[in-house]
């Protein structure tokens, strides 16, 4: 089946490329940006000539994507207001807010306009509020890295004031999701978590809810590690406990032990990428700071069973390609100015 695939996915590619200059009807850019998702997941797991998440196949993963993000952004966001383009938009920028967050960038559809407009017609859903937040962090991580790269400066401590307020904003955001629409992911995290229940073969709402849990344990993270990297060692002290990164790692842990004994394969794969990746790159990151995190490692590692190899190496994999794309964007803007 792989040659077969292979050669539906050049004809795919080439398919798309000749409707690109074409996409004044509604139905061609349905189908393109549908077609496009659908390149995106087979980079993501069959791409031919690269190992399952090595550099070279996140490389072609991120061109796929931001090509697609760029053909949706041609358009204005009133667009996506109705019918079944609301629903592939939606999709579509769930992905590629994740990987905004794992490149730590700013997110063009973070924009006001981007958050609103498509939603003229239709009620926001649950994870459509939880993305909403975490488009929104992909601004402040970016202007947080910005600070830290700075040195010491006389505008560092007022910029990261603001970054701080900012944290402290989405954290009350977060609050607020998870005591409302939120609140069935949280209590299914927490009953997975505490193992209880009959495992049976999960639903596709079993499915839904738990990608909402890992994706709210993986936003946690890289927020409350921006929040205490810009703010002073004597107040985290005082802060509850919700706000250490560390837990949300413990829990990506168990929920992944629960969920693991389904046994569904690179739909799991799929499912868990980036929650694991978030914690694996927060964990790395805090150690070469000096700190020790083997309990929080331990607990991602020994979840994973068989999967651990692939999920080592999807994170070497995405951290290459991260390092590729900062060096052609700044390849980039050189040549622009």
């Amino acid at each position: 089946m792989l040659p077969s695939c292979q050669q539906m996915y050049g004809q795919t590619l080439r398919s798309v490329a000749s409707y690109i200059g074409n996409t004044n009807e509604q139905q061609d850019l349905a189908s393109i940006i549908l077609v496009g998702s659908m390149l995106c997941l087979y980079e993501c797991t069959y791409a031919p000539g690269c190992e399952l998440f090595s550099s070279k196949q996140m490389e072609k993963y991120f061109a796929h994507v931001f090509g697609f993000e760029a053909l949706m952004m041609s358009k204005d966001p009133s667009f996506y207001a109705q019918g079944i383009l609301h629903y592939i938009f939606c999709d579509t920028r769930f992905q590629q807010i994740t990987l905004q967050l794992q490149l730590r960038k700013r997110a063009p559809f973070a924009e006001k306009k981007w958050t609103t407009l498509p939603w003229m017609y239709i009620p926001k859903t649950t994870k459509d509020i939880l993305i909403d937040i975490m488009a929104d962090l992909c601004c402040v991580i970016e202007k947080s890295d910005s600070i830290a790269l700075q040195g010491s400066t006389s505008e560092q401590a007022s910029q990261r004031k603001e970054v701080v307020l900012e944290c402290w904003r989405l954290h009350q955001e977060m609050q607020k999701w998870t005591a409302g629409l939120g609140y069935p992911a949280i209590h299914y995290l927490n009953r997975a978590k505490a193992g209880s229940g009959t495992r049976v073969e999960p639903t596709a709402e079993d499915c839904a809810i738990s990608e909402m849990s890992l994706l709210y344990c993986a936003t946690c993270i890289i927020l409350y590690e921006c929040l205490r990297a810009n703010s002073d060692k004597s107040d985290v002290a005082d802060w509850p406990e919700e706000t250490n990164p560390r837990l949300y790692c413990h829990k990506i842990g168990s929920f992944l032990e629960f969920f693991m004994a389904f046994e569904q394969g690179r739909k799991i794969i799929q499912m868990v990428i980036f929650a694991v990746l978030t914690g694996l790159q927060f964990i790395t990151r805090q150690e070469a700071l000096g700190d020790n995190l083997v309990e929080e490692r331990m607990a991602l590692f020994m979840s994973l069973g068989d999967l651990r190899g692939v999920i080592l190496g999807a994170v070497d994999g995405v951290d290459q390609a991260s390092t590729t794309h900062h060096v052609k964007e700044l390849s980039a803007s050189k040549q622009m100015t």
